[in-house]
């Protein structure tokens, strides 16, 4: 069985130890919200509309051309996909839902600025308290886990 790698090359699984750190934690909940920004999905949960190949014809000829070019979203690897399953179920561990917004909209890449606005708290540092505390009480049950199922404990359970 091969190493699961992030689409940039880096290892996506804990070292040969198999001890899960806050920071690879972080590392895997960025790729998982990456990998969902990349993915297709239809709009609305619908089949697409009928549409025709032909290009929209542009409303002012004189100017066709002249806007910027959107790049597509790469389509994610199975691997991250799969990486993205795995991830996804550890949000549900953090009971306080502020707690879960601060770690996705962080995981986003939004400034702590920015996170401290949308979880409704003044100080961009609490927001970073919680995120560390939500993400190290993650890595605290991926290592329990981990020593549950090769039987030496059993798993902790988070406190919000």
């Amino acid at each position: 069985m091969g190493t699961d790698r992030f689409d940039d090359g880096t290892v996506a699984n804990p070292g040969p130890n198999g001890i899960w750190t806050a920071a690879l934690v972080r590392a895997r909940l960025a790729e998982a919200m990456d990998t969902l920004r990349r993915m297709k999905f239809p709009d609305h949960g619908a089949p697409p509309r009928l549409r025709s190949a032909m290009p929209v014809p542009p409303a002012d000829w004189s100017a066709y051309g002249w806007e910027r070019e959107r790049a597509r979203k790469a389509a994610p690897s199975p691997q991250a996909i799969s990486r993205l399953d795995e991830a996804m179920p550890w949000l549900f561990w953090i009971a306080c839902p502020r707690r879960r917004k601060a770690v996705c909209l962080r995981a986003i890449g939004l400034s702590w600025r920015r996170v401290a606005r949308a979880v409704g708290v003044a100080s961009p540092e609490t927001a970073r308290t919680w995120e560390a505390d939500a993400v190290e009480q993650l890595a605290a049950r991926l290592n329990a886990e981990r020593r549950a199922v090769s039987g030496r404990g059993h798993p902790a359970s988070l406190r919000s």
